[in-house]
């Protein structure tokens, strides 16, 4: 639910969040682009923690 939030904190916050697994964030990646930049930027930063980049 967090990942959809209108909130853009939230969002930032629960891609941070080690419970989202590199499933969820390798499903993300495809739609990424879709997203701010900001966002793009900390999914990035996890995603580089998590190998997937």
């Amino acid at each position: 639910m967090s990942l959809n939030s209108a909130n853009l904190i939230v969002r930032i916050f629960a891609v941070l969040d080690r419970r989202v697994g590199k499933r969820r964030l390798t499903l993300m990646k495809k739609k990424i682009q879709e997203k701010s930049d900001t966002f793009q930027e900390f999914f990035a930063i996890r995603a580089k923690a998590e190998g997937l980049l």
